[in-house]
């Protein structure tokens, strides 16, 4: 009998619990069409309980990326975006006194809300990089892949992180593996200041 008790009140909590879930939320599919600027978008809605969502980063694909979503650090991050502030960052940037006493070059060639194109380079012999091509991965952070040839070594593969802060640029390189593992300080890069 005592387990007839235990196993019917279980049995209750369970179907009440279930029965009030379902009772609470009414989901289905959003069934009506999605126009921006008055033109049609195939974007995946649900409505709950008569509200309509969508996923964020449905959104700001169908306005253009006119924001950036990003999650990290266990925080959502909503940015806009101003396309026209980073073609202001078009031209050449230098950086004083490397371990060996060498500048460093930066030149960005081009600019927009999705991608960068972008050389950086010792000022010494020996060295070269590829011409590399970035993409924004976050509000004022981008960031690329390149290969740094030497005369001295075989070349070595980097990722190149660049914070545009203020009119200034700061660039951080790393290993493929350090950037995986979130093992560099983007703050704390070289500061590239445009070149008179």
């Amino acid at each position: 009998m005592k387990r007839f008790v235990i196993g019917l009140l279980t049995g209750i909590i369970l179907s009440g619990t279930i029965a009030f879930g379902i009772n609470e939320l009414n989901i289905y599919e959003n069934p009506y069409p999605i126009r921006v600027n008055y033109v049609d978008k195939d974007i995946k809605g649900y409505n709950i309980n008569d509200s309509t969502y969508f996923k964020l980063r449905d959104i700001s694909d169908a306005l253009d990326n006119s924001f950036s979503v990003d999650f990290h650090d266990d925080t959502i991050f909503i940015n806009n975006r101003d396309t026209s502030s980073y073609k202001s960052y078009i031209g050449a940037y230098n950086s004083k006194g490397g371990s060996l006493g060498f500048d460093f070059r930066l030149a960005i060639y081009d600019a927009d809300d999705r991608n960068i194109t972008f050389s950086y380079m010792y000022d010494k012999p020996g060295f070269g990089y590829d011409i590399l091509m970035g993409t924004f991965t976050d509000m004022d952070v981008a960031v690329a892949k390149g290969t740094v040839y030497s005369d001295f070594a075989k070349p070595t593969k980097m990722i190149y992180i660049l914070l545009f802060e203020q009119g200034k640029i700061i660039l951080t390189e790393c290993s493929e593996e350090d950037y995986n593992n979130n093992n560099y300080d983007i703050n704390n890069g070289r500061v590239f200041e445009r070149a008179r």
